[in-house]
């Protein structure tokens, strides 16, 4: 049985760790060999992102809309709850 030596790359990679950060660009090689591995963004991740900012674009346009509700419903039951108290002879306040 013939024991296989690792990519003198991928130990180095895993001696320095994964999660720290690259102080240099990648060389050309380098992103050729991501690109032939297959670790490059994909249309998914393209997609997920826009979605996202979509999404908060929406929700941020919304946010004068939902306020106005708010109060307009808090103003409605507080109107309603006063009306209600006041028929039934209570004269508890908010």
């Amino acid at each position: 049985m013939a024991i296989i030596a690792p990519n003198l790359s991928e130990l180095r990679t895993k001696m320095a760790g994964e999660d720290q950060e690259k102080t240099e660009e990648a060389t050309p090689k380098k992103i050729e060999d991501a690109k032939k591995d297959g670790n490059v963004p994909k249309s998914q991740d393209l997609s997920g992102f826009v979605t996202l900012v979509i999404a908060i674009g929406v929700l941020l346009a919304m946010l004068n809309s939902m306020k106005d509700q708010v109060i307009s419903l808090y103003i409605y039951y507080s109107i309603y709850r006063s009306a209600t108290d006041l028929t039934s002879g209570k004269n508890e306040s908010l």
